[in-house]
């Protein structure tokens, strides 16, 4: 997911594998022929709602915290 401050743009990122089972006699999709969308609907629909909105939610508070950071004034670094 992708957020952004003026024209500063902020990612977060989640890796990991989800088992996709193909059942005879289902439609069949070759490899060089799948899309981004189709893939992404099968990936959620193994994980299921809840898990989905667990990734998302995580990965939108990874975006805030970035964004966060940077309207930080920190102190110079010679000042006690």
């Amino acid at each position: 997911m992708d957020g952004s401050t003026n024209t500063i743009p902020y990612q977060a990122t989640t890796n990991g594998e989800t088992d996709v089972t193909y059942t005879a006699g289902s439609p069949f999709t070759a490899y060089n022929q799948l899309t981004q969308a189709e893939v992404i609907g099968w990936v959620q629909a193994a994980l299921g709602a809840t898990q989905v909105s667990a990734f998302e939610a995580q990965l939108d508070a990874e975006i805030a915290a970035k964004i966060s950071l940077q309207n930080t004034s920190l102190p110079l670094p010679w000042h006690n």
